[in-house]
């Protein structure tokens, strides 16, 4: 979760390997970049809802157009 100044970003003990939070000190740029962002104090900063299928849409768009059917083949 990233702090509600957004100059912090903590990773809960859940997801890290040793099982302990790890608290990281971000960037000014990247805090400014946050803060210009309409979110909400301790929600995610990215929504990743729809994010198989845009990857599945961007691989394709990105893709040569001899690769493009192999690669929605394997994707989805």
């Amino acid at each position: 979760m990233v702090s509600g100044d957004a100059t912090t970003m903590t990773l809960p003990a859940k997801i890290v390997k040793n099982k302990e939070p790890i608290t990281l000190a971000l960037t000014a740029e990247l805090t400014a970049v946050l803060k210009k962002q309409f979110r909400q104090t301790g929600q995610p900063v990215f929504d990743a809802t729809n994010l198989r299928r845009e990857w599945a849409s961007a691989t394709v768009a990105g893709a040569p157009a001899s690769q493009a059917g192999v690669l929605s083949a394997t994707v989805s």
